[in-house]
């Protein structure tokens, strides 16, 4: 993962040296106003932005993939020889295979987006249903049989 990091960060690295050189190749070449160039704005905004933009998607999973390999120890198990299987195995916590929640959850979802289209009376709705459905499945295993 740490390769993958330098990897995204180098992709990075040259965006941000596009970005500079759209810079200095945009204030070194002002015209007089004519077709897209403005001397009141020697930079062009969208292809700035786009490399901006670009500078950020490669600089994230670079961020993610340098914590996520600081987190794991340095040495990932898939790298170790010595590793088990077992060793690549992380714990994702305990879930009710039986709950009905998670279905609750997408029905409120869904409600709230069909009232971006049909109007602010059903994303109400839609949002009171998903404040219910969070509350049920966040204490779901707190209740009758699961109860602690």
């Amino acid at each position: 993962m740490k390769t993958a990091a330098h990897i995204f960060f180098g992709i990075g690295l040259f965006f941000l040296v596009g970005l500079v050189a759209y810079f200095v190749c945009s204030l070194a070449f002002v015209n007089d106003g004519v077709g897209l160039f403005n001397p009141a704005v020697p930079i062009e905004p969208a292809g700035a932005t786009v490399l901006a933009l670009a500078i950020g998607m490669a600089w994230f999973p670079a961020f993610y993939f340098y914590k996520a390999s600081k987190n794991a120890g340095g040495t990932l198990p898939e790298d170790n020889l010595e590793a088990k299987i077992e060793d690549a195995d992380p714990d994702y916590g305990w879930y009710s295979p039986w709950s009905w929640w998670p279905f609750a959850l997408s029905l409120a979802a869904g409600v709230i987006f069909l009232g971006l289209a049909v109007g602010t009376w059903m994303t109400i709705i839609g949002g009171v249903l998903l404040i219910v459905a969070v509350i049920g499945f966040s204490f779901e295993n707190h209740r009758n049989r699961l109860a602690h």
